[in-house]
Formats: C-alpha cells, sequence, structure tokens
C-alpha cells in the first residue's frame, strides 16, 4: 500500500516541476517523455514479473526494484534542478 500511495504521488510532482522548470514550448515534450516510461513499464513489469517467478524466485520481483530506484534516483538528481519553493501567501490573519 505505501508503495502504490508513493507512485500515486510521483504523477503530479513530476508534472509540477515539469510546468515550473520548462518553457511552454517545451511542456508537451517534456510531459511525453514522463508519460512514456510509465506507459512502457506497465507492459513489461507483468511480464518480468512472470519470468522472473517461474524460472527463478517470486522474492526477486521486490529485489529488482532497489537497483532500479537506485538508478532512477541517481538520474533525477542529475537531470531535475532544485526548485525553490514559493513562499505562502500571506491573508493578514495571525497565525496561532
Amino acid at each position: 500500500m505505501l508503495q502504490g500511495l508513493g507512485g500515486a504521488l510521483m504523477v503530479p510532482v513530476d508534472r509540477l516541476v515539469v510546468i515550473r522548470t520548462t518553457p511552454k514550448a517545451g511542456q508537451v515534450r517534456a510531459i511525453a517523455y514522463l508519460t512514456w516510461p510509465a506507459l512502457t513499464a506497465s507492459l513489461l513489469a507483468p511480464a518480468l514479473g512472470g519470468v522472473l517467478s517461474t524460472y527463478a524466485s517470486w522474492r526477486l520481483i521486490f529485489l529488482v526494484n532497489i537497483p532500479l530506484g537506485l538508478a532512477a534516483l541517481v538520474v533525477a538528481r542529475r537531470l531535475f534542478p532544485d526548485v525553490p519553493t514559493p513562499p505562502a501567501a500571506s491573508t493578514g490573519e495571525a497565525s496561532c
């Protein structure tokens, strides 16, 4: 369940980063670069999981995510800029 929650949060976060950092003319292309890997993974992952569980061990299905996650982390840190969050809008009310 926790993995599904994290995966569900990735889509709005990555699109927000694209919108903030990409010029309007390149946004469609940038979002396409984000969409195609997700579409490809949803096609290949069940087949890979079936092959691993049939010919190896079902435990390998879970271990495949570790190197893929680490590689994605390294690539994301190199490719994505550090996007600062904008300051919160002040409503003029005092907070307690």
